[in-house]
């Protein structure tokens, strides 16, 4: 079964083998953008015959849960400019047979680095919650107009 294809939602994907997310955020340029060294990666595992790539956590806005502080490790925006390097990603692993699953998120909520929390990030969710990393500290809930704001333009997929 593990080679044979499977439809998730409306994507065929050729196998039954998934990559996992794993943080690349040592790969992506301070605005956002994937390294070619990210992009490399990521193809060098649909030509090893994963059949599916669930990239890492790709951040919709840097507003709410400010990361780019100094010293933070960049992380992946969907931003204008950083669809080129997200196209090209597709495009590729696209051209060797393999589907991608972007992981989006507004950011890490509860499971915020605790690292980051001590320097001063201030951690945001769905409802206030304590963090995971500093259980003393709790995550600000989303209020609905931020929801509001951060979903316009947002279409579901398939």
């Amino acid at each position: 079964m593990l080679f044979k294809p499977i439809i998730i939602g409306r994507v065929l994907i050729n196998n039954r083998i998934a990559m996992a997310h794993i943080g690349i955020g040592g790969l992506v340029n301070p605005d956002g953008t994937l390294t070619q060294r990210a992009i490399d990666y990521y193809v060098e595992r649909t030509k090893g015959g994963v059949g599916l790539i669930i990239t890492s956590v790709t951040k919709v806005e840097n507003k709410i849960e400010q990361m780019l502080i100094d010293g933070a490790v960049p992380r992946p925006l969907v931003t204008h400019k950083a669809s080129s390097s997200l196209g090209e990603l597709a495009e590729s692993v696209h051209s060797y047979g393999s589907k991608m699953f972007i992981q989006l998120t507004a950011g890490y909520g509860r499971a915020l680095y605790g690292a980051l929390i001590d320097r001063g990030v201030k951690p945001v969710s769905a409802s206030a919650v304590p963090t995971f990393w500093r259980p003393r500290v709790t995550a600000r809930a989303l209020t609905t107009e931020e929801v509001e704001k951060n979903s316009k333009g947002l279409r579901p997929c398939g």
